[in-house]
């Protein structure tokens, strides 16, 4: 609301008795004002974005109130944020992703690219075992902290989780299951245990 231009918020045009045509006597008009706001990046679920003196008009009729903006995050389909892991600390600012490895991946290493949406790509690369829910970290690839900086000119940015997920076997046949014992068993008929 702001004050009527035609009876500058008086409520009355020309005398007392005569009511004001555009507010009707009610010494203020309602306009509909489009506002451009940026949220930076790393906003929390919790904050808020205050723009000052931009709200309602005060009784006085000189002051304006503030608009309080509450921030709500869309989920995004491939990375998450506070999301609670029972094997993982994830601080407020980390991402996490889940990518799905295959059973020869999990045995004999991988490489998978991870496209982040700032638009660089990640490359997680293992050459060991890798194990249902094995996770890697990669430094500064998650969100900024909006407020905090940690040096001169740096800001304070979470790391990018990356879980693994192994994906089951199709059904083998046997003589892909002997193969496969073949492969996995010692001379004394028992699995290859882990060095």
């Amino acid at each position: 609301t702001s004050p009527c231009p035609q009876c500058r918020g008086l409520g009355e045009a020309w005398a007392p008795d005569n009511v004001c045509i555009q507010c009707q006597g009610s010494k203020f008009y309602e306009e509909d004002k489009e506002i451009e706001i940026t949220v930076p990046a790393g906003t929390l679920e919790t904050d808020c974005v205050v723009l000052k003196n931009l709200g309602h008009i005060g009784p006085d009729l000189h002051s304006r109130g503030d608009i309080v903006i509450k921030v709500q995050i869309t989920p995004h389909p491939i990375f998450q944020r506070n999301v609670k892991q029972s094997r993982i600390y994830l601080d407020k600012y980390d991402l996490l992703t889940e990518i799905e490895i295959s059973v020869a991946e999990s045995l004999c290493g991988f490489e998978h690219n991870i496209q982040h949406f700032d638009g660089q790509t990640y490359l997680i690369r293992s050459q060991n075992m890798t194990r249902e829910g094995d996770f890697f970290e990669i430094e500064h690839a998650g969100l900024p902290d909006p407020q905090g900086a940690q040096g001169p000119d740096q800001r304070r940015t979470g790391k990018l989780i990356v879980v693994c997920h192994v994906k089951n076997l199709p059904p083998l046949t046997p003589e892909q299951k002997q193969q496969l014992r073949d492969i996995l068993t010692t001379d004394t008929g028992y699995i290859k245990s882990r060095e």
